[in-house]
């Protein structure tokens, strides 16, 4: 079992939950893997990067959440390792070596966008069902509090069958700028048979930052 500890005083302690430990004990090779840590924006996060698995998890510190971290790939979809391959913090700057390319990047927490490459984020919510009596549910609205008059989009789809297949994606408004209220909204959704997983993906070069979701069940 390949997991990550964090020593706290004398005592370590397992910091990957069981989906984080599940996924990196899946991979062929290990022993390449290698990580730095950086704060930035009040946050102080752990990046760790397996090579030959092509993948790169983050662990936030100050949260204890985990995420994976991936440079563009040509789909939004598909989730390789993240460019990074060292790190070095440099007269107040958080410098990283690209490891394709050799080019130096500066990371910047208000820059959304990887060297003119698309900046994806996606979030997956667990899976909505009837759990008495595992009965088929409708989704009439699905509401998406976030930040609003970012003068972007986002778009939602979903999963029917536990996250194996997709939906196409269907847009939704963070507001034009200095359109600050209102939240998103996507309406008559369909019926779900064996559950409902919504995914929200955002690739406009502007803020995203997710509050939470609603959704009106039946």
């Amino acid at each position: 079992m390949v997991g990550v500890v964090q020593i706290s005083g004398v005592a370590p302690q397992l910091v990957s939950p069981f989906a984080v430990t599940a996924s990196m004990s899946q991979y062929a090779v290990v022993s390449d893997a290698f990580g730095y840590c950086y704060s930035q924006g009040g946050h102080t996060f752990y990046v760790l990067t397996f090579p030959s698995a092509n993948a790169t998890w983050v662990y936030d510190v100050s949260t204890k959440l985990w995420h994976e971290r991936s440079t563009w790939t040509g789909s939004p979809y598909a989730i390789g390792r993240h460019v990074g391959n060292c790190y070095a913090n440099f007269n107040g700057m958080h410098l990283v070596g690209d490891y394709a390319s050799g080019n130096i990047y500066q990371l910047v927490n208000n820059i959304y966008q990887d060297n003119g490459l698309p900046l994806v984020s996606m979030r997956t919510a667990q899976v909505l069902f009837d759990k008495r009596d595992f009965n088929e549910i409708a989704i009439h609205r699905l509401i998406v509090d976030c930040e609003m008059g970012v003068g972007g989009g986002a778009a939602l789809s979903w999963s029917k069958d536990g996250g194996h297949t997709w939906s196409n994606e269907h847009p939704g408004s963070m507001g034009t700028a200095g359109q600050y209220f209102g939240r998103m909204v996507w309406r008559k959704l369909g019926r779900f048979p064996y559950g409902f997983i919504p995914r929200i993906t955002i690739s406009d070069p502007v803020k995203r930052v997710l509050l939470g979701a609603y959704a009106e069940v039946s």
